[in-house]
C-alpha cells in the first residue's frame, strides 16, 4: 500500500516538473487585462490624454494640451484630438502614437505595467528641425474626471 502511495506521489510530482516549465514563461503581465477607457498624462508641454478600445488592442484617440510651450521657434497652445480610425495598436503592452500636425510631429512611446492600470513612456515633438522630449506617467481616469483637463 506505501508502494501505491509513493507511486501516485510520484507521477504527480513528476506531472508537476513537466507542467511547470510550459507554465513558467506566462507572467501576470500576460494575463492581466489593459483597462479600457480613458487615461491622461501630465508632460513638459502641458499633458495629454488617450482612450483604449473596449478590447484593449488599440488607441482609438488622443487629445494633447499645449501650455504654452516652447520647443525651437515655435510655441504650441491649445488643445487638439486626434482620432484614428484604424486605431494605433497595443502588442506586447506597448504603443506608439505618431501624429503629424502639420508643422509638429507628435510621437508618444508607451507601455502598460502588469497591472493593466498605470502606463509610462516617452514624448518627442519635432518641429523646424528641432527635437524636444520626455517622460509621461499616467493611470486610467475613472468616467467623469476627464472634464478636470489633462494636467
Amino acid at each position: 500500500m506505501n508502494l501505491k502511495r509513493v507511486g501516485v506521489l510520484f507521477i504527480l510530482v513528476g506531472a508537476m516538473l513537466v507542467v511547470d516549465p510550459f507554465f513558467a514563461h506566462y507572467t501576470l503581465a500576460e494575463v492581466s487585462s489593459i483597462r479600457p477607457g480613458s487615461w491622461k498624462a501630465a508632460t513638459g508641454f502641458g499633458g495629454f490624454a488617450f482612450t483604449v478600445n473596449t478590447d484593449a488592442t488599440g488607441i482609438s484617440m488622443i487629445t494633447f494640451n499645449f501650455s504654452d510651450y516652447r520647443c525651437g521657434p515655435s510655441k504650441l497652445s491649445g488643445k487638439i484630438s486626434v482620432q484614428k480610425e484604424m486605431l494605433w495598436p497595443i502588442a506586447k503592452r506597448a504603443f506608439v502614437i505618431e501624429t503629424n500636425l502639420k508643422l509638429y510631429r507628435i510621437i508618444i512611446k508607451g507601455n502598460f505595467d502588469e497591472t493593466g492600470r498605470h502606463a509610462q513612456g516617452t514624448w518627442q515633438i519635432i518641429t523646424f528641425g528641432k527635437t524636444c522630449s520626455g517622460t509621461w506617467e499616467s493611470k486610467s481616469i475613472e468616467k467623469g474626471q476627464m472634464d478636470k483637463g489633462t494636467k
